[in-house]
């Protein structure tokens, strides 16, 4: 019994850290097309950046402040008028991600990256912001996660048990 709980544990951690590599490979290869995606000037038409708390007076005492920043702008691709949104979520102690949203002060000009092959997927900044992505993908290595450390569990709770 010992043996299969052990193979658990190392089932559990060699799981977790496959998909943690797996899901930082994923990150990599999105930045990487969108820094060859073609550019345009396009104009900011909204920015904001809100501080919000997560667990405001949770029974644990503790909470985190985190800054959501979203810009809104408007672009043109070969005569065709597009509109973008792109959203970053800071999380942190303080407020000092707040001025992102003074980077992009409404009606000034920006450079835009979009997606040659859709010219309606575009962003102002490159990088993976929280509604980018593969929401199926994303969903399937949360649940390998939640696997991995639930096989990681029950093989800790079965060496305890036979100790």
């Amino acid at each position: 019994m010992n043996t299969a709980a052990l193979a658990l544990v190392c089932l559990g951690i060699v799981g977790f850290f496959s998909i943690l590599a797996l899901s930082n490979r994923l990150d990599k290869e999105a930045i990487r097309k969108q820094l060859r995606w073609s550019s345009t000037f396009g104009k900011v038409i909204y920015s904001e950046s809100t501080v919000k708390e997560s667990n405001p007076g949770g029974e644990s005492g503790i909470s985190v402040n985190y800054v959501v920043t979203k810009v809104r702008f408007s672009y043109t691709v070969e005569d065709t008028a597009y509109f973008g949104e792109q959203q970053w979520t800071h999380s942190g102690l303080s407020k000092e991600n707040r001025p992102l949203a003074m980077k992009y002060p409404s009606g000034s000009q920006v450079i835009v990256y979009y997606n040659e092959d859709n010219p309606s997927e575009a962003v102002v900044e490159c990088g993976i912001s929280r509604y980018e992505g593969d929401r199926c993908l994303t969903n399937l290595l949360g649940a390998g996660l939640a696997m991995s450390v639930g096989l990681f569990m029950i093989g800790i709770i079965l060496l305890l048990v036979k100790c």
